[in-house]
């Protein structure tokens, strides 16, 4: 009875190996993997895509971050020239300031004329 069932199964597990293939199953294989690639493909297009947005964005942030700090420097040299004419004594002697370093940047403000009024800032 033992060898009777080693043989019936040497016999089906042979039979297995030598079956021909079914042709819809590999096909179906074929199907997937297609569609794994296609959904692959879009999904690293998209990540293309937000990267390049993101460095584009980054990009304009610095430049607004530039032209705001330009602002506030300007805004400073401003004020600073305003401070000084006011501590003057008189209208006459007016002094330019020339470089004057603030934060990252650096103003110069031009008083004209250096004496009499009124004077204007440049």
């Amino acid at each position: 009875m033992a060898g009777t069932r080693r043989t019936r199964l040497v016999t089906i597990l042979s039979a297995s190996n030598f079956a021909p293939r079914n042709n819809s199953h590999s096909i179906a294989k074929g199907f997937a993997i297609l569609a794994v690639v296609l959904v692959l493909t879009v999904v690293a297009a998209v990540a293309l895509l937000l990267t390049r947005e993101s460095a584009s964005n980054s990009s304009r942030i610095g430049l607004t971050r530039d032209v705001v700090q330009a602002q506030y420097v300007s805004e400073a040299g401003f004020r600073h020239a305003q401070w000084k004419l006011a501590q003057s004594a008189g209208c006459a002697g007016y002094t330019n300031l020339l470089n004057v370093p603030f934060s990252d940047g650096s103003y110069s403000v031009m008083v004209a004329p250096d004496s009499g009024s009124p004077v204007s800032l440049s």
